[in-house]
């Protein structure tokens, strides 16, 4: 039998998730890099490159070889391995509480070790992304990064404009960043509210398509924003990666695109 409730299993699965990554408004400000960048979507790069390079299409679009492969599963192991090392370690922090020693327990760890967790997930990301560039040739990482930027760029729409690898990609400036962010800000906030705010996600089908009609709206005149602030080069970059033949990451989960750039979302 598990020696924890139920509930509290859940809040330290969600607990896990959270050494990784962090709270959204958090999120927002501590991933700004140069020139306010955000390095939202894929947040934690070597995470997402193993996934990435995990993939079966990505594989055989990198020419990746049985050698390589080999040398790209021992990485991914050892990472498993240590994400349930700090799992059980979080386990038995909570082992012995109450259900509200544990709340307030978390509450207290948060606020005085989440910049702590984020500083060591960052390190642990960027020790992992050189990992698997040091595997792969000096081509096949320039493909990764194409690739990577591509797939931002076909699940997230606009708001990648403001993800590192999709600037990097483009060549998207400081100046424009802060310019792109109050757009997507506004997008993401009409959304919320057609969402959450005017009936929720229920309702009739009837109302779940008025609904997904204005979102649909918000999407295009957020696109259309966004487009003004690029130069042409950028804007044909952009469109090259939209264009792009999609690409399966061996996750069927992932949805469709939130701020879509106009086209249907995910990862196909």
């Amino acid at each position: 039998m598990s020696r924890f409730p139920r509930p509290w299993i859940l809040v330290l699965a969600m607990l896990a998730v959270a050494i990784l990554t962090v709270p959204a408004e958090a999120q927002r400000e501590s991933d700004r890099g140069r020139g306010g960048m955000m390095r939202g979507g894929f947040r934690r790069g070597g995470t997402i490159i193993m996934t990435v390079v995990a993939s079966k299409s990505v594989k055989q679009r990198l020419d990746i070889t049985s050698a390589q492969e080999a040398e790209l599963e021992k990485i991914a192991e050892k990472q498993r391995a240590d994400s349930e090392k700090r799992r059980e370690e979080m386990r038995e922090r909570f082992a012995t509480m109450s259900d509200e020693e544990r709340r307030a327990a978390f509450r207290k760890m948060w606020e005085e070790e989440g910049d702590t967790w984020r500083e060591e997930a960052e390190k642990r990301s960027q020790d992992l992304k050189k990992q698997v560039v040091a595997v792969l040739s000096d081509e096949q990482n320039k493909k990764l990064r194409q690739i990577h930027a591509q797939i931002l760029v076909q699940t997230r729409g606009p708001a990648a404009l403001v993800m590192k690898p999709v600037v990097d990609y483009v060549g998207v400036e400081p100046k424009q960043i802060e310019d792109l962010q109050p757009i997507l800000d506004e997008s993401r906030d009409q959304m919320m509210k057609k969402i959450y705010r005017e009936g929720g996600r229920g309702g009739s089908e009837e109302e779940r398509e008025a609904r997904r009609a204005k979102i649909r709206e918000i999407r295009r005149k957020t696109t259309a924003k966004a487009r003004e602030i690029l130069t042409a080069d950028q804007q044909a970059k952009v469109t090259e990666l939209i264009q792009a033949e999609r690409i399966e990451l061996d996750r069927p989960q992932r949805r469709g695109s939130r701020d879509g750039f106009g086209g249907r979302g995910g990862v196909q």
